[in-house]
C-alpha cells in the first residue's frame, strides 16, 4: 500500500516510530536540564556531552520496540489482533511515548466493544480518564470515515432500473411466500437508482392499494423522481382486472401531481409469473388519458 508521498505504509509507520522530538519538546527538555543542575554545576558551565551521543530512556526504548513488534504483527496479519490491540495501535498516533495498552483496555471496558467506541461522540469519549481532545478527535474522525465509506458502498450497490428484468429480483423477494394481497411501491432517484420500498398489505387491492393519502405521504417522505408499483394475485394468475386498471389510473394521477414518473405496474401471479403494464402498452394508454400535464394542456386547448 502506497502513502501519499510514494512510500509504503510500512515505511511510514517505521518513520513514525523513530520520529525526532518536536521543537516544543526540545525546549521543554532544555528547560528541565537548567533547573536540574547539580550543586557543583552552573548555567555558565553546563555538563559537557559528546557530540551525537543522545541520552536515551530505557523505558522509551522498551515502548518503541513493543510498538514495532505490534505494527509488524498488524501488517503481517491484521485479523489476528484482538480489539484492544487494534485500539492500542490507533492510539500510537496521538500518544507518542507512553504504553497505550492500559488506555485501550480502559476505553473498551467503558464501551464494551469497538462498535460502541466508534459510535460515541467526543464528549462521551472524554469522560474516560486519559482521553483528551486529541484522542477523542482521532476516534471520531475514524468513525466519520467508517460512516462515509459505508454510505459510498450502499449507494454504489443500489439497483438501477433499466428494465423489468433487472428489477425483478427485488419484486420476487417482496412477494415470495405472500398469502395475502400485497402492494409494493418501489422508488428511484433521478438516475433511476433504487431508493426504497414501501409495502401496503390488504385483502382488497382496489380499496387500499392506492389510497391517495398513503401514496402522497410516501412520496413526500422519500422524494423520488421515478416509481414502480407491483402487486400480487396470491390465488390467481397475473392478468389485469378492471379494478387494476382503475387503481393504475389513480396512481398515475397522484404521482403526476407530485412530479414522479410511473415506470411500470407489475402484477405477480400465484406461481411467480408477471404481467407488465409497460410491456403490454397499457401504461402508456393510461398516461395518455389521465396524465395531469396532458389534461391541463387539453383543457387549455379546449378553452382556446
Amino acid at each position: 500500500m502506497k502513502s501519499a508521498d510514494g512510500g509504503t505504509l510500512a515505511d511510514y509507520l517505521s518513520d513514525f516510530l523513530s520520529e525526532d522530538i518536536s521543537e516544543e519538546d526540545k525546549k521543554s527538555e532544555r528547560a528541565n536540564e537548567k533547573t536540574s543542575l547539580n550543586p557543583t554545576e552552573t548555567a555558565e558551565k553546563p555538563l559537557l556531552k559528546k557530540a551525537g551521543a543522545a541520552k536515551t530512556d530505557p523505558e522509551e526504548n522498551l515502548h518503541a520496540n513493543h510498538r514495532s513488534r505490534m505494527i509488524g504483527r498488524f501488517l503481517k496479519s491484521p485479523d489476528s489482533l484482538n480489539d484492544h490491540e487494534i485500539l492500542e495501535i490507533l492510539l500510537y498516533f496521538t500518544v507518542k511515548r507512553k504504553d497505550t495498552n492500559p488506555l485501550a483496555h480502559k476505553i473498551l471496558s467503558y464501551f464494551k466493544d469497538l462498535s460502541a467506541v466508534f459510535e460515541a461522540d467526543a464528549d462521551t469519549l472524554k469522560k474516560i480518564d486519559g482521553v483528551g481532545d486529541k484522542i477523542a478527535a482521532e476516534l471520531v474522525t475514524i468513525s466519520q470515515v467508517i460512516k462515509r465509506v459505508e454510505n459510498i458502498k450502499k449507494n454504489s450497490d443500489k439497483t438501477e432500473f433499466r428494465s423489468l428484468r433487472n428489477i425483478k429480483p427485488l419484486i420476487d423477494e417482496t412477494f415470495s411466500g405472500a398469502t395475502t394481497e400485497r402492494v409494493a411501491l418501489f422508488t428511484f432517484d433521478e438516475r433511476k437508482k433504487f431508493k426504497n420500498k414501501i409495502i401496503f398489505e390488504s385483502n382488497d387491492f382496489s380499496k387500499v392499494a392506492f389510497d391517495s393519502a398513503k401514496v402522497a405521504d410516501a412520496v413526500a417522505i422519500t422524494k423520488p423522481r421515478f416509481a414502480l408499483v407491483a402487486h400480487n394475485h396470491p390465488s390467481g394468475i397475473a392478468e389485469p382486472s378492471n379494478a387494476d386498471d382503475l387503481a393504475t389510473t389513480k396512481l398515475e394521477m397522484i404521482l403526476s401531481l407530485h412530479g414522479v414518473t410511473l415506470l411500470d405496474h407489475v402484477i405477480v401471479g400465484k406461481n411467480g409469473e408477471t404481467f407488465s403494464y409497460f410491456a403490454a402498452g397499457r401504461l402508456q394508454n393510461i398516461k395518455n388519458s389521465c396524465n395531469i400535464d396532458r389534461m391541463i394542456e387539453r383543457s387549455i386547448k379546449a378553452e382556446d
